[in-house]
């Protein structure tokens, strides 16, 4: 049975949806006693489709760690992710969806809907009920708009898969920004649907619901984050299980085996010979469990260490396509400068001062940078033209500096 309620939480606010009236509210305060969705806002979690080699969940997961570094901007100590695979396959594997969030935001969350009273049965992103949500409606590519816990969501689904989800601010002016989305996304002209509360009238199309609903009626979503500790705690219990009924079945093996000699021997000397045996037989599989106890606990401390051994920076594409797409209507970007362990500059030309403003403040809001800095904003002309010309300076969270190796190897030093 589906939760009744599915909450959309970013640091900023929340939505409340109750997929059955399709009603939004922005308070938690009826959500005590009651089973909730918990589904991360597009500015808190961090989605990525991608290629990934087709593998079982462990495998996928240590995959997703060590190239961490092309899906998240902070180390794999500090955040909570999961992979959906899909069925579709391409040259790099099955087509999948990468998911995560800061431990620190996860945390924060959980504890916001506890002390409301609520309980949560799954928690996932909001991307992923626009995919459900275009499905519902029959259609397998376009661009979803709507209301968002953070802002107006814009999610693009091409060919019944998430490419590109993207959230801008309540007075944004939203043609514009379904233009650059689909220029970032790659996408041609696609319907535009207007889902749930959101009143935009230029949509090809308008539903009352909304993504929320979408991922609250029916089936648990197909991406779900945990905390760490929750997941080793379940992973545990499982490779118990496994154990258990490992044994279970050896020990049944063996007391059929021993019944049917049983009745075919009648000479006591033989049963008793036969039972020592057993005994036997039983202390070696013991042995056998012990160790196979020992190898799980080594595979868990190796996890641990890559864990605390992988903590990459941001990739270039990405604080490219970040940056990009926070760049305000009437503001042009003419420069772009970005090397390793070092700030990024980013040059460019507006029609006022205050589009620069506006720039600067969306950077400085995105939780991808730090220290940004307007350098200089100079006035100018083209073609009789006011103008301004202006630099900006930023620094990519978890930007480090690659160390040089030994001369001997040409390596990088670990």
């Amino acid at each position: 049975m589906s939760p009744r309620y599915v909450v959309e939480w970013s640091s900023g606010g929340v939505r409340v949806a109750d997929p059955a009236s399709n009603r939004v509210s922005t308070t938690l305060a009826d959500l005590q006693g009651q089973e909730v969705l918990l589904v991360l806002g597009r500015r808190t979690a961090f989605t990525k489709p991608t290629f990934l080699p087709a593998a079982p969940e462990a495998e996928l997961r240590k995959i997703v760690q060590l190239r961490s570094q092309e899906f998240f901007p902070l180390p794999n100590a500090q955040l909570a992710f999961d992979v959906w695979q899909t069925d579709h396959t391409g040259e790099g594997g099955r087509w999948s969806l990468v998911a995560g969030t800061s431990l620190e935001d996860l945390r924060a969350a959980i504890r916001q809907l506890e002390q409301a009273g609520a309980r949560i049965t799954a928690i996932s992103v909001g991307p992923i009920g626009s995919v459900r949500l275009t499905e519902e409606l029959g259609v397998t590519d376009a661009i979803v708009v709507q209301n968002a816990a953070d802002g107006i969501a814009i999610d693009v689904v091409a060919a019944g898969r998430l490419q590109y989800s993207r959230v801008v601010n309540r007075d944004a002016d939203i043609p514009s920004e379904i233009d650059r989305t689909k220029l970032v996304a790659g996408v041609g002209n696609v319907p535009i649907i207007s889902a749930g509360d959101l009143d935009y009238r230029e949509a090809d199309r308008k539903t009352p619901r909304s993504a929320l609903d979408a991922i609250g009626n029916g089936t648990a979503p197909e991406l779900l984050l945990e905390l760490p500790e929750n997941r080793e705690r379940r992973e545990k219990l499982r490779n118990q299980q496994a154990g258990r009924q490992a044994l279970l079945m050896v020990m049944a093996v063996l007391a059929l085996a021993t019944f049917a000699y049983y009745d075919r021997e009648e000479s006591f000397t033989v049963v008793a010979k036969q039972q020592r045996r057993n005994a036997q037989k039983i202390k070696q599989l013991n042995t056998a469990k012990k160790a196979v106890e020992a190898d799980v606990l080594a595979v868990s401390d190796t996890e641990k260490a890559l864990k605390r051994a992988f903590e990459p920076a941001q990739s270039a594409s990405d604080v490219i396509r970040v940056v990009t797409s926070e760049v305000p209507t009437g503001v042009w970007l003419t420069g772009l400068s970005f090397e390793r362990g070092r700030e990024l500059q980013v040059r460019g030309t507006a029609k006022t001062s205050t589009g620069v403003s506006e720039f600067v403040r969306r950077l400085t809001a995105q939780k991808r940078f730090r220290d940004v800095k307007l350098v200089f904003a100079n006035n100018g002309e083209i073609d009789k033209t006011r103008i301004v010309q202006f630099s900006v300076s930023a620094f990519p969270v978890g930007n480090l500096p690659l160390v040089e190796g030994s001369k001997r190897t040409g390596g990088i030093k670990k």
